[in-house]
């Protein structure tokens, strides 16, 4: 298992896991925020770590993203940002898995698979 470097490790860790989940539901920074009662600003530097979360308001975050809060302290070493590739992936899927179309759905799968193909 990877080491931790860096006492920080652990908050940068956790700032991650935030953003990650939050993108992975779907939802935006301005929908989160506002579950939580903070700003969008304040969100935005939980989330790249410039500001650490107290455990009080980890515990408010973890209940909002319907995550035990010991989840956050998973594998902390392991834990790296979504990128702008993972997150079109993940946007991709949602809008996939709300296409109620059957043939819909194969089309646009073949479609795709003659992008890679080609």
């Amino acid at each position: 298992m990877p080491r931790l470097e860096h006492d920080n490790d652990v908050d940068v860790a956790i700032s991650h896991k935030i953003h990650n989940e939050r993108v992975l539901q779907g939802m935006s920074r301005k929908q989160l925020s506002a579950e939580l009662g903070i700003t969008i600003q304040q969100l935005g530097k939980y989330e790249s770590g410039q500001n650490n979360v107290s455990a009080s308001r980890l515990l408010i975050i973890a209940n909002a993203l319907n995550k035990s809060i010991l989840w956050f302290y998973d594998n902390p070493a392991q834990t790296k940002k979504s990128t702008a590739h993972t997150r079109l992936c993940l946007e991709a899927t949602r809008n996939f898995r709300k296409i109620k179309n059957r043939k819909h759905q194969e089309a646009i799968n073949s479609m795709i698979k003659s992008l890679i193909e080609g």
